[in-house]
């Protein structure tokens, strides 16, 4: 992602001392999601006898903040089909949410498009992704 919360908005992000639109939007958005809630993928392949956990595989999570500009963080997925806790940031309330959304890419395998899911201040989210194999796999 573009920022770190704990040193704010890295400097690459202004140019020549004005604050450019995205450090705005991100600024904004930050503003509005000051906590963090998290979420970890487990994605998985079916097959007839069970699901065997699919390693190595990259889940984008992104937001759109606006005028053309979405932030990202990148994840892998371990051994176990599982990517550690993400950190991603959420409203402070309890009961509101953030939303975002995920794309996720294994080799041999169709990707997958996941829309809105949501973040929470504070709770680990789980996200079960079963993967489909690309044809002739």
């Amino acid at each position: 992602m573009f920022y770190d919360k704990n040193q704010n908005l890295m400097p690459l992000l202004y140019s020549n001392r004005q604050e450019s639109v995205i450090v705005k939007l991100i600024e904004n958005f930050l503003k509005n999601n000051p906590e963090t809630g998290y979420i970890v993928f487990q994605v998985l392949q079916e097959s007839q006898q069970d699901r065997r956990p699919i390693p190595n595989t990259r889940i984008i999570v992104s937001k759109y903040l606006g005028e053309g500009y979405f932030i990202s963080k990148v994840a892998m997925t371990n051994p176990d089909g599982k990517t550690d806790p993400i950190p991603l940031p959420a409203p402070e309330n309890n009961n509101a949410y953030e939303t975002y959304n995920a794309r996720v890419e294994a080799p041999d395998f169709l990707t997958a498009e996941i829309y809105n899911f949501q973040v929470i201040d504070d709770i680990i989210g789980n996200q079960l992704i079963i993967l489909q194999p690309k044809e002739g796999n």
